[in-house]
């Protein structure tokens, strides 16, 4: 059993800050740990991500990102070379995902019939 609670992105006034969060099950919880372990294995076994990936890796993070870019970047500047650098952030790409079209386009597919 999933329950979704609304989380507030920022003010309360306005529901259309709000983001669904599901809380799942322990055996749910457990069940996702020994997929993700498995999946991890195979990517990094069969080289399919790169040393460079810092996102949604164990034991790697922001700080490990940054650091990790500060000592390619560092070299370049210090040799007077430049640097250009691009950053994207993907986190806002999802959060205006209208639910009501979501579940009417799921609904038309019958997706929603495994959704409870």
């Amino acid at each position: 059993m999933v329950n979704n609670v609304p989380t507030f992105k920022k003010g309360k006034e306005d529901p259309r800050n709000n983001r669904p969060v599901s809380f799942t099950s322990v055996p749910s919880k457990i069940m996702e740990k020994i997929i993700l372990g498995g999946t991890e294995k195979h990517l990094k076994g069969n080289v399919v991500i790169g040393h460079s990936q810092h996102g949604f890796m164990r034991a790697k993070s922001c700080l490990s990102n940054l650091i990790s870019f500060y000592d390619k970047v560092t070299p370049l500047v210090v040799q007077g070379k430049p640097a250009d650098v691009m950053f994207l952030d993907f986190s806002k790409a999802f959060d205006p995902v209208c639910h009501r079209i979501l579940l009417d386009k799921m609904s038309s597919t019958q997706m929603d019939s495994h959704v409870s």
